[in-house]
């Protein structure tokens, strides 16, 4: 096997691997803070345009508060605790993830698909195979990234 070959195989098994444990991470967040996911959903379900626009004006902002503070490890620090934090970023791609395969289920009319683990397997079945498609993938990327942080800080902000 020749070294480009198998260079492009590593970094296709390390691909696949990373997208594992994502996938593992998020069956996680699903499994044990289901209450906080299903605020997330029902957000997203009440107000997708809004949360969308306000993910996208968070992550527009959230540079601001490090520039403007004397110590910048502390300007991000409350950067990150206004947007929900790492946990929270987490818990917005969990609930988009549902309210995605909740979506693809009520389109299909399957009444199986009330569990939010099942709609989350859904949900990420269907972001993959959009991320296979080179231009589709990543602009399905970036708005995954959009719309799971402007859920979170929604969420966030109406509790």
């Amino acid at each position: 096997m020749r070294a480009e070959t198998a260079s492009a195989v590593i970094k296709g098994r390390l691909g696949v691997a990373v997208a594992g444990i994502v996938f593992l991470l998020y069956l996680l967040i699903a499994a044990v803070f289901p209450r906080p996911v299903e605020v997330c959903v029902n957000e997203l379900t009440r107000r997708p345009t809004t949360t969308f626009f306000l993910g996208l004006l968070a992550k527009l902002l959230l540079p601001w508060p490090s520039l403007f503070s004397r110590v910048p490890a502390l300007g991000w620090c409350g950067a990150v605790s206004l947007s929900g934090g790492g946990a929270g970023r987490g818990r917005g791609q969990v609930a988009f993830l549902e309210w995605l395969g909740f979506k693809i289920g009520h389109g299909f009319g399957a009444r199986g698909l009330q569990s939010g683990l099942l709609a989350l397997v859904i949900g990420a079945v269907i972001i993959v195979l959009l991320y296979l498609v080179p231009v589709v993938g990543l602009l399905t990327f970036t708005l995954m990234s959009v719309w799971g942080f402007g859920v979170a800080v929604t969420a966030h902000l109406a509790d």
